[in-house]
């Protein structure tokens, strides 16, 4: 979810084939890491339906997801969760779990290094799903684009500042990864 959404089953890209709608829902249960009502999801995702039409869609989506996915989703009668029993890989949770690592022993750089790797551009960078106010609402109102980047703002620095005081020599990719807080400072909306 950090830079353009990519969804992999089994080793292969599936993204593609999986409706704007039901991307959505699955980067918001997984990003969030909570069971939301039924009702919740219906209005994030079809707001601007009536309860029974917004409901209705909700329960095709999530068998469509169920056929795809299988045990992906936990869901009841009243509920919906990302279920995380099941083995998975979130990038976001990967990255806020290495830059959340304060230490800059020379062993804990690799973790710190391969979290910058992975923020790929903003959170949901250029995804967007048509008459969804909730879900925009949720994506730009909850400050989780900002969040994040400052999170990597703060990762590059204290990385740069760890290969300084220890004399490496960054990669070239490392080096073009530094100079992203540049770009995010430009283009940052006013």
């Amino acid at each position: 979810m950090l830079g353009t959404v990519v969804i992999s089953l089994n080793g292969a890209e599936v993204s593609a084939q999986i409706p704007a709608k039901s991307l959505a829902l699955l980067c918001y249960l997984a990003a969030t890491g909570h069971t939301h009502s039924r009702e919740k999801l219906a209005g994030l995702l079809w707001g601007d339906k009536s309860e029974d039409s917004a409901k209705a869609n909700l329960r095709k989506l999530l068998s469509n997801l169920g056929q795809m996915f299988g045990n992906a989703l936990i869901i009841s009668r009243q509920t919906v969760a990302f279920n995380r029993d099941n083995a998975y890989r979130l990038d976001v949770e990967v990255f806020e779990t290495a830059v959340a690592e304060d230490d800059p022993a020379p062993e804990k750089l690799e973790p710190l290094r391969e979290a910058v790797e992975l923020y790929r551009g903003d959170f949901l960078e250029g995804f967007s799903v048509q008459q969804t106010l909730g879900f925009e609402e949720w994506v730009l109102g909850e400050r989780e684009r900002e969040r994040l980047r400052q999170m990597a703002i703060q990762a590059l620095q204290r990385l740069s500042e760890a290969y300084t005081a220890q004399y490496i020599r960054p990669s070239f990719v490392i080096l073009g990864k530094l100079l992203l807080p540049l770009r995010l400072l430009i283009v940052k909306p006013i």
